[in-house]
């Protein structure tokens, strides 16, 4: 499944660049992110819980940079693993920024997003059309907190 997505922000693209870069930051705009530990600057770890109808998946998972143009673009992969049910999931992301001010304009920046999700397990057999829900569910909440975190 392929989420793609796109939000403006006010604000320059330096502040907003240090926000998605920072994995402690960036989590506190994850919906069902519960904690994240830094391993390194390129590599992190994190608690995911996610809901779908009556039912609950806590993934515990490792995600890597795996590409990076400062101020520009970052490419990351995620790995992982719900306990209980065994179900995994990848997520190849990448984000494009791009700063949009105008002239006389105040600082504005915008992010565009592709995220490949690849689930196996119990979570997959909800199907496509419940997923995408989901998928659209939560890509609306990440945007939403995004704006309310980084826009003055």
């Amino acid at each position: 499944m392929i989420v793609k997505g796109a939000v403006k922000l006010r604000a320059p693209i330096e502040k907003v660049w240090s926000f998605i870069i920072d994995p402690e930051k960036l989590a506190t705009v994850i919906p069902g992110c519960e904690s994240v530990k830094v391993i390194d600057e390129k590599t992190y770890e994190s608690e995911l819980k996610v809901r779908v109808g009556i039912f609950r998946f806590r993934f515990s998972g490792t995600s890597r940079i795996t590409e990076i143009h400062p101020l520009n673009f970052v490419r990351s992969i995620t790995e992982g693993k719900d306990r209980v049910t065994g179900t995994k999931i990848i997520l190849k992301t990448a984000a494009n920024l791009q700063n949009i001010s105008g002239r006389d304009s105040e600082d504005q920046t915008e992010i565009t997003y592709v995220i490949e999700v690849n689930i196996v397990g119990t979570l997959a057999n909800f199907g496509e059309t419940v997923m995408r829900a989901k998928g659209e569910q939560i890509r609306k909440e990440f945007e939403e907190n995004l704006v309310k975190f980084i826009t003055p």
